[in-house]
């Protein structure tokens, strides 16, 4: 008895270690599409170092965001969507803090050139 107890315990064990290396390697993933993300907009606008920090971090947690709360199976979609252009609107506001005027401009060039690119 002692032995299925402990047995039981170790497969216990190892499902939660492994749900917690996919959660891992999703903000790993998160991470490294916010970086190049972070590194593209770097050569567009022509940030300097610090402005590029900030960007990475709008954008990872912007991301991360997404990555939290709108893939609950349980949220309502006028919520998801609710939530949603709070998180857009949010990072648009940390990006105009972060880019000067002309570098916000382009930006958003930029944003609806990738837009008409997907369509």
């Amino acid at each position: 008895m002692k032995k299925r107890i402990t047995l039981c315990l170790f497969a216990f064990a190892m499902l939660i270690g492994i749900q917690n290396s996919f959660a891992q390697e999703k903000y790993k993933t998160i991470e490294e599409s916010a970086k190049i993300e972070s590194q593209d907009l770097t050569k567009i606008l022509s940030l300097d170092e610090n402005q590029t920090a900030l960007v990475f971090r709008a954008i990872y947690s912007q991301k991360r965001f997404y990555a939290d709360k709108l893939t609950d199976k349980n949220l309502d979609p006028k919520e998801a969507m609710a939530l949603q252009n709070k998180a857009d609107l949010n990072f648009k506001e940390q990006m105009l803090h972060i880019l000067s005027e002309e570098q916000f401009a382009k930006y958003s060039a930029h944003l609806s050139s990738k837009k008409n690119q997907k369509k």
